[in-house]
Order: structure tokens, then C-alpha cells, then sequence
């Protein structure tokens, strides 16, 4: 999963969906699950790789310059505060087959959200044969959506301009509150909550001290 692209300086004309860069270097933050021993392979399979990003009718050419491994934060029994850097998706099938999209405030959203994190984990734990954490399978798991919020929803076409386009409905602007055994927590942040973690949705961060209570305006 991947955050979005942060872009110091740039420009968007009123009504554009197109984004001029107007900065010579430009970040993001990228996550999955990882055996600790592969992070050096991982840090050289990025470093200096070029790419074009963009679709069939902008595109811009970027060469990775630097690479930094983020630490994941300390996770201690108890609540954690989360907040999407990409846009969280939440959906089940109707009678039809299709996805509805929940938003975070729906009464199934929680639940669904964290039955996705438990069977990410069993799925790991199956990959790779590492035991089954108890906790992860026995402790309560709780979510819960402080008020006076308006999580904000993002409409994205994956597959733009092509046979195989789909819009998917994902949400920001937003902090959520899990009570989770750490194991499950840490799990989300390297291979991200939610739906379609691949494509880039679901990538989260913790948020704590001041920050936290500007978000809730606390």
C-alpha cells in the first residue's frame, strides 16, 4: 500500500483533475509486511529506480533519490488512534454481488473493518507458518469513530479510460479508535486496513499527544 503523493509546490487549475509540480523533489510513503532480515534488500531494490508515473494522457518521469526505513511506533495494550493517509475502504456485497461502500460512521463498519485485520493476520500466520498469536483471536476487538467528525469520501477509477475501470469509494480526513491486541495493530499498519491494500488504499497512522487533540479539536 502506498500514501498519497506529497507535493510541496504545486498547482491545480479550478475544475482540473491534473496537478502541475512545481518542486524538484516530490515523497510518498509505501508499506508491507516484511520479514525484518529483507529490509536491506528492500532499501536497494528502490534506491535509484526510475518510473512514469501518471496516466495515457499526463505523465511525469521520477528517480527515487532517497529511501528511508520508518520505524513502526511502540504499541502497547489498550487504545490506539488512527488516522487514513490514503483513502480507507470498507465494503460488503449486496444481494447482487456488488460492493456498497460503508463510511465510517455506518454501525457495520467496525465490525467488517476488523474481521478484514483478523483474516489478514490468519493469512500471514498461514504464509509464513508462524504460530497464532491467542490474543489476536480471543481478546475483545473494539472500533469506535470519535464524534463531531465528517470523514470525508474520496471516488476513485482504478483502471481509468480502459474496459476494466471501477470506482471504488474510500474515506479521509478522519481519526479511529481501535482497541486491538498490538500484533493486529502492527499488522494493519505494514499491510493496511480496510480493502484493495494493493492498490494503495488502507494505509494508516498513528496519532497521539497534540496532534491527536487538534484533530478532535481537544
Amino acid at each position: 500500500m502506498f500514501s498519497h503523493l506529497h507535493v510541496p509546490q504545486r498547482h491545480i487549475a479550478p475544475g482540473s483533475d491534473r496537478m502541475e509540480i512545481r518542486c524538484p523533489q516530490v515523497s510518498m510513503q509505501i508499506a508491507f509486511y516484511l520479514d525484518p532480515a529483507a529490509e536491506v534488500f528492500v532499501r536497494g531494490l528502490f534506491q535509484d529506480q526510475a518510473f512514469r508515473l501518471g496516466d495515457r494522457y499526463s505523465q511525469v518521469d521520477l528517480r527515487v533519490a532517497q529511501v528511508a526505513l520508518l520505524p513502526l511506533p511502540d504499541l502497547g495494550p489498550g487504545l490506539v488512534f488512527l488516522r487514513p493517509i490514503s483513502p480507507l475502504v470498507v465494503a460488503r456485497k449486496d444481494v447482487r454481488g456488488i460492493d456498497q461502500y460503508l463510511d465510517p460512521a455506518h454501525p457495520d463498519f467496525g465490525e467488517l473493518l476488523l474481521e478484514n485485520l483478523v483474516a489478514k493476520y490468519l493469512a500471514v500466520c498461514q504464509e509464513t507458518g508462524q504460530p497464532v498469536d491467542p490474543q489476536a483471536q480471543e481478546s475483545p476487538l473494539h472500533y469506535a469513530l470519535p464524534p463531531g467528525q465528517k470523514p470525508k469520501a474520496r471516488l476513485i477509477t482504478l483502471k481509468a479510460d480502459t474496459a476494466q475501470a471501477t470506482r471504488v469509494k474510500g474515506y479521509v480526513q478522519f481519526v479511529f479508535c481501535l482497541q486491538a491486541p498490538p500484533v493486529l495493530v502492527a499488522l494493519g499498519l505494514q499491510a493496511g486496513f480496510g480493502k484493495l491494500n494493493a492498490q494503495g488504499f488502507g494505509m494508516v497512522e498513528v496519532v497521539e499527544g497534540k496532534k491527536l487533540g487538534d484533530v478532535l479539536g481537544e
